[in-house]
């Protein structure tokens, strides 16, 4: 074992400080934005608080706009809902109860931080853990977000954990760490499904990218952990609800929504197999307007996905730091082209990929960039490092 030089030693301890200096203005600055500006439920957040509320009243996970269902369904995956419950069951009241959802997803916003900067740590070095940590830290959308009862918080929590233990698991090569990853993956498919098929392009990716004895081992333990989270729910539908549902059935919403070109857009859309519906559509336009279709599916849905900061008009002063969305965006698309091409950083610009295109097939919100945005700062913060080690080998 080495032991440290006074200066190493120093130099250690300063970083340290300097990493819980940065920690503790994050979570304070989310905590002055849930004591300084309201937020009424509505839409999405309302749904959650209801459904949570029956939930500990009745038992019942349905998710309506009307209060109560009155019955349970699998509209949704109930990993928000459930999180809302247990912080609501330890509360005095629903006021207590909102309020305490919202101390605790500032915690896990800046916890979410500490995970950006280990991971660029560890891809990138000290430069590349700084520089995620900072622009988690001061990006407007996830100072304002814990303020609002949905589920982003929670899942980027859950998502950049799984990031985190899944290149450990690369390294380490065993089974047991492999099975932990595959259930913090299934407790961010609890949350948000969406993320659900990437597992298979990932570990498609692990076995073409790493040569290694006891692959397949690992891959079986993977989602092995994934099973462990996703038999229950599984289970729950088909003895509630008489049906196997894979993940939840509101998947045909969010695609038939984004099927349409705005401009050909109808005023209702149906409201019975909007997902068989969805398909036929985007089908139909690729062969008869290819040109208004392609230009929907790309640069058109990736403008309004990514070009506006998501709840900046929550708090204006924010503007100030409005400069963060430009550098992450084109930082973000640099990092990605040189993740590309490095073994080291492709499992990053892998999940970067695959988020983006999934969400070019269901209705574009900025929202959807909350979670793709800590992997583009992530391997901006790698890019950078590369070229600052690049600038120091020229001299």
């Amino acid at each position: 074992m080495r032991i440290l030089s006074m200066g190493e030693f120093m130099k250690k301890r300063l970083n340290a400080l300097g990493i819980v200096l940065i920690l503790i203005f994050s979570f304070m600055i989310r905590y002055y934005a849930i004591h300084h500006y309201e937020y009424i439920l509505t839409y999405d957040a309302l749904n959650y608080h209801n459904m949570a509320k029956q939930f500990l009243s009745d038992g019942i996970l349905g998710y309506k706009a009307d209060f109560p269902s009155g019955e349970p369904n699998a509209y949704i995956t109930p990993g928000y809902p459930l999180f809302l419950a247990a912080i609501y069951a330890v509360s005095p009241d629903e006021n207590a109860g909102i309020y305490h959802v919202k101390i605790v997803q500032a915690f896990l916003g800046t916890l979410t931080a500490l995970i950006a900067y280990f991971i660029a740590k560890r891809l990138g070095g000290g430069l590349a853990g700084w520089i995620a940590l900072i622009l988690m830290a001061i990006y407007p959308t996830y100072i304002v977000m814990p303020l609002f009862l949905l589920t982003e918080p929670l899942y980027t929590f859950l998502f950049l954990g799984y990031v985190y233990l899944q290149l450990v698991s690369f390294e380490k090569k065993k089974p047991f760490l492999y099975l932990l990853t595959g259930l913090l993956f299934g407790l961010a498919v609890m949350v948000r499904p969406g993320v659900f098929f990437a597992a298979f392009f990932i570990y498609l990716f692990y076995c073409l990218a790493y040569k290694e004895k006891g692959k397949f081992k690992n891959v079986a333990a993977f989602f092995a952990g994934l099973l462990i989270v996703m038999v229950p729910w599984w289970i729950r539908n088909c003895m509630v609800l008489n049906e196997f549902i894979l993940l939840c059935t509101q998947g045909g919403n969010p695609l038939l929504g984004g099927a349409y070109p705005p401009e050909l857009a109808p005023k209702r859309y149906p409201q019975e197999n909007q997902f068989e519906e969805g398909i036929h559509v985007i089908v139909n336009g690729f062969k008869t307007q290819f040109s208004e279709y392609i230009a929907w599916f790309t640069l058109g849905k990736m403008e309004r996905i990514f070009r506006e900061i998501y709840l900046l008009y929550i708090i204006p002063q924010l503007k100030y730091v409005w400069f963060t969305h430009g550098l992450i965006l084109s930082g973000g698309v640099m990092g990605l082209v040189y993740g590309c091409f490095h073994k080291k950083t492709g499992f990053i610009a892998l999940l970067a990929i695959l988020l983006t295109v999934f969400h070019l097939f269901v209705i574009p919100e900025n929202r959807y960039a909350y979670a793709i945005l800590p992997l583009f700062i992530i391997l901006f913060g790698c890019l950078m490092s590369a070229a600052v080690k690049e600038g120091k080998g020229k001299l």
